[in-house]
């Protein structure tokens, strides 16, 4: 991430036209522009710092993936192109399987000493990207509904199943920290009504299941969703 990016995270508002914007350009191209989807992971950043900083603290690592998918292509830039061809030829090289930790176990090419698979970073993307369409969608089929409720549940389903014993019980204390429906509403969508903010919220739900979906189906048919 670039430091004007890291900037623009730290002042800029959540801005749900430029989220459905940004989500309708990912979705146009199946295969998955790597570049499109780091700008919508980026996007989705500015909703969990809206929320609360207990949150934005439990999700600071989105950054940190939105980099390596970045680096991964001035690693390979020979693989120049979409997310999905990218993540097939990791996996016809082996290198879908390391992590930074096991590296040394899988690869002798000094270049892949500390590399981070595309698809092991896309994989946990999906988890958290689950996780908000999951909460958005309980926030806007019911107005009433505490943000704080929509992110626990949201949390039990999409990515606490992932997570080992203590991470879960840190993050649900988190999830806790997020604000009442009063407070979401008007850190996030200022000047809307209420039906509008859930009409808002649908809609970026359903974008996201667009592209969420056929790549669950893609990692499924290909073995990769226990990646370490």
């Amino acid at each position: 991430m670039t430091k004007e990016e890291a900037e623009k995270l730290k002042t800029e508002k959540f801005d749900p036209d430029k989220c459905l914007e940004l989500l309708t350009k990912l979705n146009e191209n199946p295969e998955i522009d790597c570049e499109a989807f780091c700008l919508v992971l980026l996007e989705f950043v500015k909703i969990i710092n809206e929320m609360s900083s207990a949150l934005s603290i439990a999700f600071k690592d989105i950054t940190s993936k939105v980099a390596i998918l970045r680096n991964n292509y001035k690693v390979n830039p020979e693989w120049e192109g979409p997310l999905i061809p990218f993540i097939k030829k990791e996996m016809e090289n082996k290198l879908d399987i390391l992590n930074s930790e096991n590296n040394k176990k899988h690869t002798k090419d000094p270049k892949y000493e500390k590399y981070e698979s595309s698809a092991r970073t896309v994989l946990r993307m999906l988890w958290f990207t689950e996780f908000l369409s999951i909460m958005l969608a309980r926030l806007g089929t019911d107005p009433k509904k505490a943000a704080s409720d929509a992110a626990k549940e949201a949390y039990e389903k999409a990515l606490g199943p992932h997570h080992p014993f203590m991470l879960r019980q840190a993050a649900k204390v988190a999830m806790l920290a997020a604000p009442g429906r009063k407070t979401f509403n008007t850190k996030l969508f200022p000047t809307l009504r209420e039906d509008e903010i859930c009409i808002y919220l649908v809609s970026i739900e359903d974008q996201i299941e667009k592209f969420r979906k056929p790549m669950i189906k893609f990692f499924k048919e290909n073995n990769l969703m226990d990646l370490p």
